[in-house]
């Protein structure tokens, strides 16, 4: 195997609708054998790991690096893994890697976790049907404006409030902390982020949103 002059990394967290058409630009005969592709998978609940793992079959220059604990909500474990076909470059990973790369919990616990298809099924379903829901019901506020996502965050322009402002004002009134967003490239200090929690939690963070900015 020739040595790559660029390695392409592809952050990808629930990108199943666009991955495929990027991996595509990217399998190009005149350009294989100059490239590696990285795809960082960083706990996607839908299809972005069965789309990779075609591309990963299929081409030894497409490498996948997942990270399991964010899906699992086991962040202390840092648990992942890697994917490839190239059997090298496999073998490389070994001869170089520290002798203890996972620790005695996360070694056990991924005898387990990968083989509870109800909850991992179950988490997307309902990943899927909460994201609809909080993004109906935002958009029926009348001084922000949420924007489409395929995560597990929304993203939110206010129309007369400062993030900061509006933080400061749930967490001091309504317990909830919220994401001051004008620290992200390109946006200013009217975007915030929320996540998408559990039925209870969203119902209060919409009802909270609407007292405040639906006046």
């Amino acid at each position: 195997m020739n040595e790559k002059i660029l390695t392409v990394t592809i952050p990808s967290y629930n990108v199943e609708a666009y991955l495929e058409e990027c991996l595509e630009s990217f399998v190009n005969s005149e350009v294989m054998g100059d490239i590696e592709v990285l795809i960082v998978n960083d706990g996607s609940s839908d299809d972005t790991a069965k789309i990779a793992q075609r591309y990963v079959d299929k081409y030894e220059n497409i490498f996948i690096i997942k990270a399991v604990t964010k899906f699992f909500g086991m962040p202390g474990l840092r648990l992942g893994y890697g994917v490839t076909s190239n059997k090298k470059l496999t073998e490389n990973i070994y001869k170089y890697k520290e002798p203890w790369t996972v620790n005695s919990f996360a070694d056990t616990l991924s005898n387990y976790i990968f083989n509870d298809k109800d909850y991992i099924n179950n988490s997307k379903t309902y990943y899927l049907k909460e994201r609809k829901y909080m993004l109906n019901a935002l958009r029926k506020i009348k001084r922000l404006k949420a924007y489409d996502t395929d995560t597990n965050f929304i993203l939110i322009k206010l129309e007369d409030k400062k993030a900061e402002e509006l933080k400061l004002q749930l967490f001091k009134e309504s317990n909830i902390l919220i994401r001051d967003a004008s620290n992200f490239v390109n946006l200013d200090e009217s975007y915030i982020r929320i996540a998408i929690k559990s039925h209870n939690e969203n119902q209060l963070i919409l009802k909270e949103l609407n007292r405040i900015m639906g006046e």
